[in-house]
């Protein structure tokens, strides 16, 4: 039993990891690759790209580029946060004694960050359908369902 217990823990340690990476590279300043697919501006590429494929006006595109900056604003305190409690998880697990206490206490502030960074991204995609006209949102969910990277 304890062997699957420790399978589980490190499975759900993997993925919390994943999700701070892909929020994180999110909300990351233009230039540094603020997409999981990293490069330079490579998040404005698939706004673009985006746009293009759902045939988006000048309107359309200005409000999702001032949409896609808000919340970028929005997210980069608690991107800040994460980095931050990162580095002092880290500090704690090369410490030669274990600090329960301070390992929950940088472990809540991560899931405070995490649970804001959520937020935000869902408000987000929320807000973008509401730029969308009914036959793009419609063309959206047909890309999404065929797994389209840029349904999101």
């Amino acid at each position: 039993m304890k062997r699957f217990d420790s399978r589980f823990r490190l499975a759900g340690a993997g993925l919390l990891l994943g999700a701070v990476l892909s929020v994180t590279a999110w909300a990351m300043p233009p230039g540094f690759g603020g997409d999981f697919h990293g490069g330079p501006g490579s998040d404005l590429f698939h706004l673009e790209r985006m746009a293009e494929r759902l045939q988006l006006d000048d309107e359309q595109r200005g409000r999702l580029e001032a949409l896609h900056e808000r919340h970028r604003e929005q997210a980069r305190p608690y991107v800040r946060t994460l980095v931050k409690s990162r580095r002092a998880m880290k500090h704690l697990m090369k410490a030669d004694t274990f600090d329960e206490a301070a390992v929950r206490a940088v472990a809540a502030e991560q899931s405070a960050a995490m649970t804001e960074l959520a937020v935000i991204k869902a408000r987000g995609r929320f807000e973008v359908r509401e730029i969308l006209t009914p036959e793009q949102r419609a063309k959206l969910r047909h890309r999404h369902r065929k797994g389209g990277r840029d349904a999101e």
